[in-house]
């Protein structure tokens, strides 16, 4: 055991502080390579406690910690310290397996539940049609664009179906998406999932659902593209790029708006 390693746990035992083994992950991995990308990541990994601060003892005493790699403990991006979609998912994690051992009566903390709700989306998926950049009347940069996701199954003898799923990208996002993304670009998302209802032209209600964008990223070699038919399949690789038809309806752009907390959008 290094020195440096054993006068770290001789600190810990003088703070009171027991080790434990994380009741999160079995492996020694990084946990958000292998939840979110499929991906097993077992060199330059970093401890996190889910829980830190004042309460990062408690973290350590149940075992309330991930293995991650650098990439994803401290560098901007999909990162727990940068990242507030990814930290609260953590720690919906660690609650849940933190209750299912100890029961819920057992003084999660702080003492009454931290989260009561979850609304966070992750997919990954191409572009069907290059983004477009708009702005609001109150200057904010915003863009809509839409995705093609492969299903995880296809009936035998028939192509495998993709789900075509709006984003909804605000400010420096949607200038990043507009500038380094375009039709067949894949891209990996996570954010959160609104719905709003509208009234469409002929007045009647409507609702549409959205991915709104916290984080994107490159999922793809840059300047790599595949075709994406809209019709609900992924096209064949040998074949070229289909027409653009109409989206499917939800309402059309100039029939719906999705409506930030604090400015409308140009669409």
């Amino acid at each position: 055991m290094c020195t440096l390693t054993a006068r770290l746990m001789r600190a810990r035992k003088r703070m009171g502080c027991r080790l434990s083994k994380s009741i999160i992950q079995a492996e020694k991995e990084c946990y958000i390579c292998r939840r979110w990308y499929a991906v097993k990541t077992t060199r330059g990994l970093e401890e996190h406690h889910v829980l830190n601060g004042p309460l990062r003892s408690f973290s350590e005493r149940h075992g309330l910690k991930v293995w991650l790699c650098h990439q994803h403990h401290n560098e901007p991006g999909m990162s727990p310290h940068y990242n507030a979609t990814c930290a609260e998912t953590l720690k919906a994690v660690a609650q849940a397996k933190y209750e299912e051992k100890n029961g819920t009566l057992h003084g999660w903390p702080p003492l009454e539940r931290t989260i009561s709700m979850l609304n966070i989306i992750a997919i990954m998926g191409r572009l069907v049609a290059d983004p477009e950049l708009r702005t609001t009347p109150a200057g904010v940069n915003v863009c809509k664009f839409r995705i093609a996701c492969d299903r995880n199954f296809a009936k035998p003898g028939e192509q495998r179906q993709a789900d075509f799923i709006d984003v909804i990208a605000w400010r420096q996002q949607a200038e990043f998406v507009c500038r380094y993304f375009q039709k067949g670009s894949l891209v990996a998302i996570n954010g959160r999932l609104q719905a709003n209802n509208y009234q469409d032209k002929t007045g009647a209600n409507r609702t549409s659902v959205a991915v709104v964008a916290d984080n994107i990223n490159f999922a793809g070699s840059k300047g790599t593209s595949k075709p994406v038919d809209e019709g609900g399949e992924a096209a064949p690789r040998s074949e070229a790029w289909p027409k653009a038809d109409p989206p499917a309806n939800y309402g059309g752009v100039d029939d719906f708006s999705v409506i930030d907390d604090s400015d409308d959008l140009p669409f």
